[in-house]
């Protein structure tokens, strides 16, 4: 089951000198290697935010709730900066993130006495949020990632996911966006992948940026996946002093051109 979750001055001198749009969205860069794992708040503290929703068996929402990553290495639960003691396997270096589900859940009782019969899934999402400013329109984003397979990986229906969305907060939070990147296929050695996203719609100022990971699972199904080296890259639309300045200047080019 798939799930749509939550979504200037002009100058003429050289086109070096061009400068970017100022604009709410910027690079990131997180390879975890300086996080302390033994701090709680660790992920928390850099930006890293969770949601939690419930699945019927008929496809509908039971319950959402959106919470501050976890990092509790003593008790883990959803996600965790794992090291090669831990459990997990980081692709690069001695830290990663590891990301899987939420086995305290009643979701996952094989007991029927214990198990809530309204549940089919639970689907886990752990997050970078933005807002998507009016000066980012006309950009473009690149979510990229590299990924390694668990000691424990996927089984049954359990699946996992890299994904980027955009949500309309004035539209009640429709997602607007969705774009996904299986994972649960992913190899015991670390792969690169990446997702993009054209940001040219001018209705997706002031919408919600969210990308990262999300796991679906059921019935105490194995499911994990940890991930190292996550970036976003941003390619910004120029000035539009700097888009008249490459106008003039092809202009004049030409026009030396047909002198000669």
């Amino acid at each position: 089951m798939r799930l749509n979750l939550f979504l200037g001055s002009l100058v003429i001198a050289s086109l070096a000198t061009c400068q970017p749009a100022s604009a709410q969205l910027s690079n990131y860069f997180q390879d975890f290697e300086n996080l302390d794992r033994t701090d709680p708040q660790a992920l928390e503290n850099d930006g890293w935010r969770g949601a939690a929703a419930g699945i019927s068996t008929g496809g509908g929402f039971v319950f959402f709730a959106g919470f501050a990553a976890a990092n509790n290495i003593s008790n883990p639960a959803n996600s965790v900066i794992s090291d090669f003691n831990s459990g997990g396997d980081p692709p690069i270096g001695d830290q990663g993130l590891v990301v899987f589900t939420d086995y305290g859940s009643d979701i996952h009782a094989t007991d029927p006495a214990t198990r809530n019969p309204a549940f089919e899934d639970l689907v886990i999402s752990i997050f970078q949020e933005r807002t998507i400013a009016a000066s980012d329109i006309g950009s473009s984003i690149e979510f990229g990632w590299v990924a390694e397979q668990n000691s424990v990986p996927p089984s049954g229906n359990a699946f996992t996911e890299a994904f980027i969305l955009t949500l309309d907060p004035n539209n009640g939070f429709a997602a607007t966006n969705d774009l996904s990147f299986n994972t649960t296929g992913t190899p015991d050695t670390p792969t690169s992948n990446s997702l993009s996203l054209d940001l040219s719609d001018p209705l997706l100022a002031g919408q919600i940026l969210q990308f990262g990971f999300r796991t679906t699972s059921s019935d105490s199904e194995g499911v994990a996946v940890d991930y190292d080296n996550v970036s976003l890259s941003v390619t910004a639309v120029p000035e539009p002093g700097s888009l008249v300045a490459l106008a003039l200047v092809t202009s004049a080019c030409g026009l030396r051109r047909r002198r000669r």
